[in-house]
C-alpha cells in the first residue's frame, strides 16, 4: 500500500519526509502482525491515496488543502512581518484544525506565543496581535480579536497558564511545572498541546527545541518490562484529549452540538495516535523513541496511515477496510460541520428542527465510530490502550 506524504511533517512543509520513516525496522508488541521491513517513503498525496483506495473523503481532501496552504503561505508571510523579533526567542504556535489538516473557510484559528525568558511578554503580545490581524486579513476568525490585546495583558499578569486561545507563556514555566506542587491542569494542557497536536508558523528552531524537551520528559522512558507508554504520558495525554470536549469556553459556546463534534475529534486524535505508538513499539528504548517522535510530526488522520503501514499483509488488508470506514464517517462528519448553515442554526436556536437533526447525524456518526474504533483494536489485540 501506498502512503501520503504531501501533507507529511507539516511543522517543516508539505514536501519534506522524514529519513527515520524509510529507515525503521519494524518489530512491534504486535508480534506476528508487524512485517520486519522497512517502512517505504511516503509517496503520493492524500488525494491519490483516497482515490486510489476509493474512500469517500472529498470534504477532508479539500480541508486537507486548505489547512495546508495556509499553513505555508502564514510560514511564509509571517516571517517577514515578524522579523523585528528575530533572534528574541519568541514562537508562534498553530493548533486547533489547521493543524489537524481538518480546517476550513469556516475556521477559527487557534494559537499561541511561547517565549524564552519573562521579560520578552509585552514583545510576545505584540508579535500575537501582528499574527491575529495577519488571520483576519486572510478572512480566518481570531477569537474576541477587538479584546485580544486586553486579555492578553490579563494573561500575563495572572501569571500565564489559563485562558483560552490566543495566548502567551513562557517556556521555562512550561517546562518546570512539569511534576511539581505548581503544576496544573492548564499546564499540562499546554504541554500535550505542543508535543502531539501543535504547528509552528514562525520560529521553528524555538519550538522543535520545546517539543524535543517534553518528548524526553514524557516519551523517553517505556514502562519497565512491558514495553508500554509511559503511564504519565497515557494519563496526561487521554486527559487531554477528553478536554476538547468538557473545556468551559467549549460548552459556552455552542453547548451539546459542540461536545458531539469534540467527542468525534477526540476519538480520532486519541485512538490514531495511540494505535500508531503500539506499532511502533520496539525492544529498545532508543529506537521507539525517534520512531515516536516522526508520529508525533504526524497529523491525525496520517497516523493511521502509519499504523496500517506496519501490519503484515493480510493484516493490513482487513485493517484498511475499517479505515475506509471511519475516515468515510469523519469525513461524513465535518460535511455536516464544514456547512455554512451549522453555525447559523446555533446561533440561532439549538432546539430548531435543523440543530435536532444535525444532532441526530453527528450522534449517529458518533456511534458508528465508536464501533469501528472498537472492532479495530479488538481485531489488532490491543484494545486496552484505547480505553
Amino acid at each position: 500500500m501506498v502512503l501520503p506524504s504531501d501533507v507529511v511533517r507539516v511543522q517543516y512543509g508539505p514536501s519534506i519526509i522524514s529519513d527515520s520513516l524509510s529507515k525503521i525496522q519494524e518489530k512491534s508488541p504486535l508480534q506476528d502482525a508487524i512485517k520486519n521491513e522497512p517502512i517505504p517513503i511516503l509517496s503520493v498525496g492524500f488525494k491519490e491515496f483516497v482515490e486510489k483506495n476509493k474512500i469517500r473523503a472529498d470534504t477532508l481532501t479539500k480541508n486537507v488543502e486548505f489547512s495546508q496552504k495556509l499553513i505555508d503561505k502564514a510560514k511564509s508571510e509571517l516571517s517577514k512581518i515578524l522579523t523585528k523579533f528575530n533572534n528574541k526567542g519568541i514562537s508562534i504556535i498553530l493548533c486547533g484544525s489547521f493543524c489537524r489538516l481538518e480546517a476550513s473557510s469556516s475556521s477559527d484559528a487557534d494559537f499561541f506565543a511561547i517565549f524564552e525568558d519573562n521579560g520578552l511578554a509585552d514583545e510576545a503580545i505584540e508579535a500575537i496581535m501582528l499574527t491575529a490581524k495577519w488571520f483576519n486579513k486572510e478572512k480566518i476568525d481570531v477569537h474576541h480579536l477587538d479584546e485580544l490585546e486586553k486579555k492578553l495583558q490579563k494573561d500575563a499578569k495572572e501569571g500565564f497558564g489559563k485562558g483560552r486561545f490566543p495566548t502567551l507563556f513562557p517556556v521555562d514555566k512550561l517546562l518546570s511545572s512539569y511534576g511539581n506542587k505548581e503544576d496544573s491542569d492548564e499546564w499540562r494542557t499546554r504541554r500535550m498541546c505542543i508535543l502531539t497536536e501543535a504547528v509552528p508558523v514562525y520560529n521553528q528552531s524555538l519550538f522543535n527545541e520545546v517539543k524535543k524537551t517534553l518528548a524526553d520528559k514524557y516519551l523517553l522512558h517505556l514502562a519497565p518490562k512491558t514495553n508500554r507508554l509511559p503511564e504519565v504520558f497515557l494519563k496526561e495525554f487521554k486527559n487531554w484529549c477528553a478536554g476538547l470536549e468538557t473545556a468551559p469556553w467549549a460548552r459556552e459556546e455552542v453547548g451539546e452540538l459542540f461536545r458531539i463534534k469534540a467527542e468525534i475529534i477526540r476519538k480520532f486524535v486519541q485512538n490514531a495516535t495511540l494505535l500508531a505508538f503500539n506499532s511502533c513499539l520496539i525492544q529498545g528504548t532508543e529506537d521507539a523513541f525517534n520512531k515516536q517522535l516522526s508520529i508525533l510530526d504526524l497529523p491525525p488522520i496520517l497516523r493511521l496511515f502509519y499504523m496500517i503501514n506496519s501490519l503484515s499483509t493480510d493484516l493490513k488488508d482487513k485493517t484498511l477496510e475499517i479505515i475506509k470506514q471511519l475516515i468515510a464517517i469523519y469525513n461524513d462528519s465535518f460535511k455536516v460541520l464544514g456547512d455554512s448553515t451549522f453555525r447559523e442554526y446555533l446561533e440561532k436556536d439549538s432546539s430548531s428542527t435543523e440543530a435536532k437533526q444535525i444532532k441526530i447525524t453527528l450522534n449517529k456518526n458518533s456511534f458508528e465510530l465508536s464501533k469501528l474504533w472498537d472492532e479495530i483494536s479488538n481485531f489488532l489485540g490491543k484494545g486496552r490502550i484505547l480505553n
